[in-house]
């Protein structure tokens, strides 16, 4: 994760008994950015496989809605479909351009943006 003074987050979920209470790679980054203050300008969620490839996963609904508090023009990396270990870069806007919170004046991504 980038954050807007330029500092790198990284961050990792660990694994548990109950998938009920797992977490996304990306909350341990999210808390960072939050006890510092600095807004997020572009995430990446990479996952390895045991045989050393990666693929690129897109934020999920959930990281999108966290992400949102940031802005519609936060960048999100995205599989360069077919490719699923090429990075696509996209705004928030782009990947989710129907976000329910357009709609309401409070919304940190306000009507019109």
């Amino acid at each position: 994760m980038l954050l807007e003074d330029g500092t790198i987050l990284t961050s990792t979920a660990p694994e548990v008994f109950n998938a009920s209470v797992e977490l996304c790679h990306e909350v341990g980054a999210f808390c960072e950015a939050y006890k510092l203050d600095q807004a997020v300008v572009a995430s990446v969620c990479l996952f390895h496989r045991a045989d050393g490839s990666m693929l690129v996963l897109s934020p999920c609904g959930v990281c999108q809605e966290r992400l949102i508090q940031h802005g519609p023009d936060v960048l999100v990396a995205t599989a360069a479909l077919p490719a699923t270990d090429e990075i696509a870069w996209r705004t928030l806007r782009e990947v989710h351009p129907a976000f329910w919170g357009r709609v309401l004046d409070s919304s940190p991504w306000p009507p019109g943006a």
